[in-house]
Parts: structure tokens; sequence; C-alpha cells
């Protein structure tokens, strides 16, 4: 059983935590969590970063499906962090779990899912640019 973090969004929904060293200690700068976020959702169970940009996934989200998962993107801007955008598979399955683990180098971004819908688990690779 995961255990997350609960938020406005309810039991279990997640939350990323980013922090800022200055002069060698570690603040709490804010806190993320989707905007359409809730219970069971484990965002933040897989997080990414790459310069300015945040890849967090939540693969028990709902957005196209029961549990089908999905990866939130945030991006830095001066000192706040704002969500521009998520991600979600092209094909999405039930319990499908999209974002289950996220990883980012530049723009690319790959996601891994549980279930693509037809033959199990899958790998996603993502060019923010196009």
């Amino acid at each position: 059983m995961r255990s997350y973090d609960t938020d406005d969004n309810g039991v279990d929904s997640g939350a990323a935590f980013i922090y800022e060293r200055r002069a060698g200690v570690w603040y709490l700068q804010t806190t993320l969590a989707p905007d359409d976020g809730s219970i069971r959702d484990g965002f933040g169970d897989s997080v990414a970063i790459s310069g300015n940009t945040i890849a967090i996934g939540a693969d028990g989200h709902d957005k196209s499906g029961f549990n089908s998962g999905t990866v939130f993107l945030f991006s830095k801007t001066g000192f706040t962090w704002s969500e521009k955008g998520h991600l979600v598979a092209n094909k999405s399955a039930l319990d499908g779990a999209f974002g289950y683990r996220v990883d980012m180098s530049g723009s690319t971004v790959v996601v891994s899912a549980h279930d693509n819908g037809e033959s199990g688990p899958a790998c996603y690779i993502i060019d923010l640019d196009n």
C-alpha cells in the first residue's frame, strides 16, 4: 500500500515538495499539486526535472479512465512554479498507470505505463518541443 501526502484534493491524492538550497540550508519553496487532482491519484509517485521543467507522474489519475494515469508538467518562471499542461497515453487503458515512472533529459520525457490497452506494459518517449 502506497501512502501519499494529503492536500486539498483528497486522501492519497499526492503532492510534490520543491526545496531550494540557500547558504547551505534547504528551504521549502513551494508545494505542487494538480488543479484537477482527486483521491488516490498518487501524484508524485515519480518525478523528473530538467532545467526549469518538472514532470510529475500520477499513475492513479483518472483523466482518460479509471487509474489510466497522467503526467503533469510544471515550469518555473522566476521563483514561481506553475502547471503548464499534462501528458496522457495515446491509447489509455483502465488501470494503465501511465506515469508509473518518468524521466527527463532536455525536452524529452520518457514515461512508463503498466498497460497500454493492447499488449501490456509500455514506454512512451515524448518530445515536448514538437
